[in-house]
């Protein structure tokens, strides 16, 4: 049974950490589901970042029509405003292109060596074009002057035939530039060459110098005519070659720019083809590891979905045995309580039918041994006695340990004597002592009148399951001491503390830890003569102990002896508390004179045990054999005292007792009632109380247990 319950925890145990394993591959699948899922945003997040380059590259192409359009008007125009919009455009394209390229830095390089010469024929082509403007704009300015001087001097002289001398000085600014480059990126000097920028700074110096020219006309009117004439054409003749020159630039210029465009709208759209290409190229990379981290991604889902099936699966499994577990522990549990119920029936139909007859044998017994009998019939007697004590200690302790195993027994707190009990234990077992000669010694350390509240009846039973095995386990002429103090604990109660020290074959250290298990038996060490017993004793005295707030510690020698040490917390009574020994014969006679007694029990041989024990201290009794008997007895003749059993034909004791009490009149219901029984269990005394019952005896009693009863009934005169 042990092992298949093993087996079951073990198997327990492994579908737990299947369970748990599974659990974690199902993190780690979810994890690694994530981290796919965060790669395919990413991948489309770049496949949508592709259509922003093109946006951009086209950009570029319409910026760059429209720079070419204001290059155009301010070639011919001059007018500063398109030259502006020309530099800003070209400046937005850089910034453009240098974005993209700072996004894809391992890209082929955009410009050409022919990019780069075209570009330098731009610079030089716009330094000649501007300087020829510059002369020509001087020419056409020196030649209206001239022309004026002319005509003014041909209306107002045509006949004069002086020659005048005309001197004429111009004075000529020679400027010479001293170039520093700058530092600029590619897109930046393209710009800058296309807006006749250089990429040098400018250190400008001017000279001025001057020279004379002597323009001599000799003013005749035939000759001056001819000579204005001639003039007039030759100034002409060089203003159109200079202008035919100046288109001849411009033309060139005008080549080289569209040259320019048109090799940047090649560099441009050769750069989107890349762009392209090496889009497509990487959007492919892309689909491809987004295709491959999504087929991952399925077969995770499969996984994942077989990996819950089988969670799902092992779940309900689980879910199913432990219905069934439940069902079976539910079974277990009503079988268990119907077992406790049957037992606790069982225990209690056992204490009745051994008590009833050990209460005949223990009480004859100690009527026999109180007559005068031959030594053999005396020794016989003892060997009844011994036996059925013997009996009686085995009944008890199964009982106990059944009600301290169940919880049923709770200790009660009345004022005792621990010095009387003490006496009276020591009397208890003096004829074992005697028998086995062994000396017994009571030593008491406090004051004997000392009053202490706690369970009487309980420590009397410690005390005699410590005393009857130091004589058990003493050989013939031994020793055994029983002591007591009274200690002040710093809670300000009393620690009463007693011990039981013998001399007899002692118990060795491996013994000592499990002597207090239950059911364990300590041998004498030749294995010889058996100690009789339940091995419940020490286990009761134990629980006891415990239950009363103790301490129970034993100390012991191999074949020197043991020593068993009890310390119990109690509290200290001012008031003492009065014992009654057997000498109060006289004074129960006087309480029960005249009484009337009913004595009811279906057993012969404990209404001859009463009816022995009340003759002797001349009290007559009458008998009934059950309850209905005793009811209708009870009712013609109004009885002061009625001692009943409790189970019993026709009518049992509680059914009497109840009925007796519910009637109206009160010299029936006033009746002392007092009950035998077999258990002492809360329950069943709650019972009695609860059907009227005054008093209770435990069977088997002797003499001394009815008379100290008949006292708290009716009291000492």
């Amino acid at each position: 049974m042990e092992n298949k319950i093993k087996q079951i925890a073990l198997r327990r145990f492994i579908w737990v950490v299947i369970l748990v394993l599974l659990s974690l591959v199902c993190v780690f699948i979810g994890f690694t589901s994530k981290s796919k899922s965060s790669a395919i945003k990413k991948n489309i997040t770049v496949l949508k970042d592709e259509q922003s380059d093109y946006q951009k590259i086209d950009t570029c192409i319409s910026l760059l029509y429209v720079a070419e359009n204001n290059s155009r008007l301010y070639t011919v125009t001059s007018d500063t405003t398109y030259l502006y919009k020309f530099r800003q455009q070209l400046e937005m394209i850089s910034s453009i292109i240098d974005v993209i390229q700072s996004e894809n830095e391992k890209r082929m390089p955009l410009m050409h060596e022919d990019m780069n010469e075209l570009i330098a024929e731009k610079k030089r082509k716009n330094n000649q074009f501007s300087y020829l403007n510059q002369l020509a704009d001087s020419l056409w300015v020196l030649s209206a002057k001239n022309m004026d001087t002319s005509l003014v001097e041909l209306n107002y002289h045509p006949a004069m035939k002086t020659i005048h001398t005309i001197e004429k000085i111009k004075n000529i600014d020679t400027v010479h530039v001293i170039q520093k480059r700058k530092n600029k990126k590619l897109w930046r000097r393209i710009a800058d060459a296309i807006s006749n920028k250089n990429d040098f700074e400018n250190q400008t110096n001017i000279n001025s110098t001057a020279s004379s020219k002597v323009e001599k006309s000799a003013q005749a009117s035939d000759l001056a005519h001819r000579n204005t004439i001639k003039a007039l054409n030759d100034y002409y003749k060089k203003l159109l070659t200079n202008k035919q020159k100046l288109n001849r630039t411009e033309r060139e210029i005008l080549s080289l720019n569209e040259a320019i465009f048109a090799e940047f709208q090649k560099a441009l759209s050769q750069l989107k083809k890349d762009e392209i290409k090496e889009q497509e190229r990487y959007r492919d990379r892309l689909l491809t590891g987004t295709m491959h981290t999504i087929e991952e991604l399925d077969d995770l889902s499969v996984i994942s979905m077989g990996i819950v099936f089988i969670l799902a699966v092992v779940i309900l499994f689980n879910i199913w045995k432990l219905y069934k577990n439940d069902l079976a522990l539910l079974h277990y549990s009503n079988q268990a309580v119907a077992y406790a119920r049957m037992k606790g029936v069982f225990l209690a139909t056992m204490s009745h039918e051994i008590r009833t007859p050990l209460n005949s044998i223990i009480g004859f017994s100690e009527q026999m041994n109180r007559e005068l009998l031959p030594d053999s019939q005396r020794d016989n007697l003892n060997a009844i006695r011994s036996s059925s004590r013997l009996l009686l200690e085995i009944v008890n302790d199964v009982l106990d340990f059944s009600k301290l195993e169940e919880g049923k027994i709770d200790l009660c707190h009345k004022p005792f004597q621990p010095a009387a009990i003490m006496k009276e234990m020591m009397d208890m077992v003096g004829v074992q002592a005697q028998n086995k000669q062994i000396s017994l010694s009571l030593t008491i350390n406090f004051d004997k009148s000392v009053t202490l509240s706690g369970d009487a009846f309980r420590m009397k039973q410690v005390m005699m399951n410590l005393l009857s095995n130091a004589i058990k386990f003493t050989p013939e002429k031994g020793k055994v001491e029983f002591k007591s103090t009274l200690l002040e604990a710093t809670t300000g109660k009393i620690v009463w503390s007693f011990e039981v020290k013998d001399s007899g074959i002692g118990i060795s250290q491996e013994n000592q830890k499990i002597i207090f298990n239950d059911f364990q038996q300590i041998d004498r060490e030749d294995h010889v003569n058996a100690i009789a017993g339940t091995g419940l004793g020490l286990a009761i005295c134990k629980r006891i102990v415990e239950l009363a707030g103790g301490s129970i510690l034993v100390e012991s020698t191999i074949n020197v002896g043991s020593t068993f040490k009890v310390s119990i917390p109690s509290v200290l009574i001012e008031h003492s508390v009065s014992t009654f020994t057997e000498s109060s014969a006289q004074e129960i006679s006087a309480i029960l004179e005249g009484k009337n007694i009913l004595v009811v029990d279906d057993n012969k041989m404990n209404l001859l045990l009463i009816n022995k024990i009340f003759k002797k201290h001349h009290l007559v009794v009458t008998e009934a054999s059950n309850g209905q008997e005793a009811l209708d007895l009870h009712l013609k003749n109004h009885f002061d005292l009625i001692i009943t059993d409790i189970q019993m034909p026709i009518m049992n004791g509680l059914e009497m007792a109840k009925k007796i009490k519910d009637n109206s009149d009160k010299s029936i219901s006033n009746v002392r009632i007092v009950a035998f029984t077999g258990t002492s269990i809360p329950e069943h005394q709650q019972e009695l109380l609860d059907a009227g019952i005054d008093d209770s005896l435990m069977k088997p009693f002797v003499e001394n247990d009815l008379k100290q009863l008949l006292i708290r009934m009716f009291g000492v005169n």
